[in-house]
């Protein structure tokens, strides 16, 4: 039988867990976040090499999708019917358009704007956008009230970009 104090330590050992299973994650996140501030740098690059930044889009985008050929022929998902596919929400097809034109906006403008101005502004749009999406549950999202803190937060984050393109 399992005591209290048992049962109570074990929490305490699963919160732990959880903790440093979510550093993790952040750290994850941080750097593929770093990789995304130099991947408009990169694709510009290419785009001067081949004298096309649509072209340079186009191989990126490819360079992206023969990486998740790869991987699905490494762990070998189960395919879903096409009727299971079709069956979810109209807008899930939207992402592979959004990756394409953000791969091929900021390959276009990283050159006029730089690296840390092109990154700052994405991630003003990208909060300024996720916190109206949490607000209203979009795309079936837990819903989080936009709140003082919050708009704070997003200011904060204007005047940053502010410093960094003008200062």
């Amino acid at each position: 039988m399992i005591t209290v104090d048992q049962t109570a330590r074990m929490t305490t050992e699963v919160k732990g867990l959880v903790s440093r299973m979510v550093l993790l994650l952040m750290v994850l996140a941080a750097v593929i976040g770093g990789m995304a501030a130099i991947q408009p740098v990169i694709n510009g690059r290419l785009g001067r090499e081949v004298g096309d930044f649509g072209l340079a889009a186009m191989i990126s985008v490819a360079t992206s999708t023969t990486c998740m050929l790869i991987y699905m022929l490494i762990t070998r998902p189960e395919i879903p019917s096409l009727a299971q596919v079709k069956s979810g929400p109209w807008w899930m097809w939207t992402g592979g358009i959004i990756g394409a034109l953000y791969v091929a906006v900021s390959l276009g403008v990283v050159a006029k704007l730089g690296a840390t101005t092109l990154a700052s502004v994405v991630l003003f749009g990208q909060l300024s956008t996720a916190l109206v999406a949490d607000h209203f549950g979009w795309f079936g999202i837990a819903q989080h009230e936009i709140s003082i803190p919050r708009l704070i937060g997003v200011a904060m984050l204007i005047g940053g970009v502010a410093l960094i393109r003008w200062f």
